[in-house]
């Protein structure tokens, strides 16, 4: 007996044919914008003000550079560099879900530090997920117990996966591949990862398996501090995010005006801040346009942003948008002003970019959240330097240029002595410290000699050819650890201590210093009221072949070494007589050139200045000069010979014994060195050294 008629089992199997053709049937090919709108829904969790369904009403702006992450379009680089509150980092966010749930490639999100990762997923990213039914059931739940499972950091879907990681680390981008990566507040990056290098470098590898399938990157953030570099023709550096917006074709919005753009001579203006400066209070905030000179007002912007939904059909029929602001060499191709003409907009859209990526800035003037009357009061408050800063950032989307402590080399040129001699330590020193900093394929070192309260000199310096992992290098810094250096006055003077920076080549350092006493891993830590040298626990650590090591590292105060060089040792070198001693001065020997002083002041100190208290607050240091290797040496050697007590108060070394030691070993008296036991006297035998040759000594010393 049958249950079902002919016709009934027809019917269900074309019901199941039919959903079975609907599941495989691909997603219609939307943009991302279009795809996220109405679909997405935003928690209050994340802190928006406007929960519920994702709506683009006051944020058209961002649909035109979302798009651009689509996989069908041409661009590889996005850069949008912008202020605070204009939602910019939605961009990033609706691009990894769309990246999730409809295409399925993996992703990557890049960020300062995991904690900030964990903050993004936990604040950003995740809400959404929980809160939109359709991301709920595409992308895993985060669970303990199952490995197939996401977690805060790492999300599974079918057909790939995305991550959330600090840059601080080179471990989370360990075996994995991105198509779509997405950068967030560059300025806060570290510059080197370990001994991996720019972990933009690192990260760019990572996409190399889908450059030809269409990788793309997202870079986003608010922008840094720059500085003026004395090479590039005083190019600005320092912020990366400004630098890809500068390298892209600089893309700026123009906006209707409402009082003219519906006219045959109507413009499109773009709101500069400029504008905006010298409004005085009680005065209301507005724009001119510098057509018809109507009064632009904050009631005007709503309308105005509206215009610029790249698909939506505007109201009075005028369009704005975003156009390519960049200077040209080419005089065929120039950039537009601060106002176009409406009849001109399309035109200005196809503006050869000469090969330029796509690059955007936004300033807190388009915000939906942010009154106009609110950017009036913070330029007006702005005025000492660390409030500019806040303002030039966080309101204009634009990074500070700040002014840098810096030496001058030709002075220090000037003050070089021919009465040194090269690999010999002068009369009145009597300790050598010797620090290492390796590169790619080199290393260099210089060797100081001290004497009493810090007196210094560089005797000698050189260069290793070879990497970290070739034998070589490490035989010569064996040799030279065990060099003994003629003595002006008689003798040698071995070799105190050796440091070897252990930022790259960590395992071959640390291989290396674990068999050598006098050789210590130095690393570098950032921050201020760190101590010079300070003793750290020993780091084990795997290398080739499984091999592993065991070495006790030492971290430097780099960041107060630096600025007792700067502002300490440097003016004392400039000072009084050449060659004249003092405590803690350096001395420059004549066989320097002018490459060892470039590198000396390579980096400078970003400061700040109240101007109602006159604080001045030193923010960092950074790089002004392409090489700063004798700057990091100088830094070693200091904290070195500081951790044997030289310059140390209470804790100097006893340079007469130790003159008394090198002058025995000269003339092989070592009953000159050798004390007797307590309570006894000096033996005929051991004749001490004579008042005259006493009160020689103490006067090399007597500043």
């Amino acid at each position: 007996m049958n249950l079902f008629s002919s016709a009934e089992l027809a019917r269900q199997a074309a019901s199941l044919v039919m959903a079975m053709a609907t599941a495989v049937t691909p997603a219609p090919d939307q943009m991302i914008s279009a795809w996220a709108e109405g679909r997405v829904n935003i928690p209050g969790e994340t802190g928006t003000t406007r929960e519920g369904e994702l709506s683009w009403d006051g944020f058209e702006y961002l649909i035109e550079p979302l798009d651009r992450l689509h996989p069908d379009d041409p661009a590889r680089t996005v850069t949008f560099v912008g202020s605070a509150q204009i939602a910019k980092t939605t961009i990033g966010v609706l691009a990894t879900l769309y990246y999730s749930a409809v295409v399925a490639r993996p992703w990557g999100v890049a960020l300062p530090s995991g904690d900030e990762a964990l903050k993004y997923n936990r604040t950003k990213w995740q809400p959404l997920v929980d809160a939109t039914p359709e991301l709920r059931r595409k992308i895993r739940a985060v669970t303990s117990r199952d490995e197939q499972g996401s977690t805060n950091t790492y999300k599974r879907f079918p057909g790939g996966y995305g991550q959330f990681f600090g840059t601080t680390s080179a471990k989370p981008l360990q075996m994995v591949t991105f198509c779509l990566v997405v950068k967030e507040e560059t300025p806060n990056w570290s510059v080197s990862v370990g001994d991996r290098g720019d972990p933009h470098k690192q990260i760019k590898v990572r996409q190399l398996q889908w450059e030809l399938a269409g990788a793309k990157t997202f870079h986003n953030s608010t922008p840094g501090l720059v500085r003026r570099s004395e090479e590039n023709e005083g190019e600005l550096t320092g912020c990366p995010v400004t630098a890809d917006y500068r390298l892209g074709d600089q893309r700026r919005l123009y906006l209707p005006c409402p009082h003219c753009s519906d006219l045959p001579s109507g413009v499109l203006i773009r709101l500069d801040r400029e504008m905006m400066m010298g409004v005085e209070k009680g005065e209301t905030p507005h724009f001119n346009c510098p057509s018809c000179g109507g009064v632009i007002e904050h009631r005007h912007k709503r309308a105005m942003v509206e215009a610029c939904h790249p698909y939506r059909e505007p109201a009075h029929g005028v369009r704005g948008g975003w156009i390519p602001t960049f200077p040209s060499t080419d005089p065929q191709n120039p950039a537009p002003g601060a106002f176009i003409a409406v009849s001109e907009y399309e035109a200005w859209r196809e503006r050869p970019t000469e090969g330029r990526q796509p690059s955007y800035h936004a300033w807190q003037v388009v915000s939906d959240a942010v009154d106009w009357a609110y950017i009036a009061e913070q330029i007006r408050d702005a005025k000492d330097e660390e409030a500019k800063i806040a303002l030039h950032q966080q309101i204009f989307g634009e990074a500070y240029e700040v002014t840098v402590q810096q030496a001058d080399v030709d002075k220090l040129l000037e003050r070089r002595d021919g009465r040194f001699t090269k690999g010999v330590v002068p009369s009145g020193y009597e300790i050598v410290t010797i620090a290492v900093d390796l590169n790619g394929d080199w290393a260099q070192w210089t060797a100081y000699a001290w004497g009493p309260e810090a007196e210094h000199v560089p005797i000698d310096k050189g260069r290793i050819e070879g990497g970290p992992s070739e034998p070589q290098i490490w035989a010569e810094l064996a040799e030279l650890e065990r060099r003994r250096w003629p003595h002006e006055d008689g003798g040698y003077v071995a070799t105190e201590v050796q440091g070897v920076d252990s930022g790259y080549g960590t395992f071959h350092v640390y291989a290396y210093c674990s068999t050598h006493g006098k050789s210590k891993a130095l690393d570098g830590a950032d921050g201020w009221g760190r101590m010079p040298l300070r003793r750290g626990a020993k780091q084990k650590l795997e290398g080739p072949e499984g091999r592993v090591v065991s070495c006790r590292t030492w971290r430097v105060g780099t960041w107060d070494l630096k600025r007792t060089l700067m502002n300490e040792a440097i003016p004392l070198s400039l000072e009084g007589e050449k060659g004249a001693r003092a405590p803690r001065r350096p001395h420059w020997p004549g066989w320097v050139e002018r490459d060892f002083f470039e590198e000396l002041t390579g980096e400078a100190l970003v400061s700040v200045q109240d101007s109602k208290t006159g604080v001045v607050k030193d923010e960092a240091w950074v790089r002004v000069r392409r090489r700063n290797e004798e700057l990091d040496l100088w830094v070693y050697n200091r904290a070195l010979a500081a951790s044997l007590g030289i310059g140390v108060p209470g804790a100097e070394p006893d340079w007469l014994e130790l003159a008394r030691r090198r002058q025995a070993e000269k003339t092989g008296l070592e009953a000159l060195w050798e004390r007797p036991p307590a309570g006894q006297s000096e033996t005929p035998s051991a004749p001490a050294a004579s008042s005259a040759e006493v009160a020689a000594a103490k006067k090399k010393w007597s500043f």
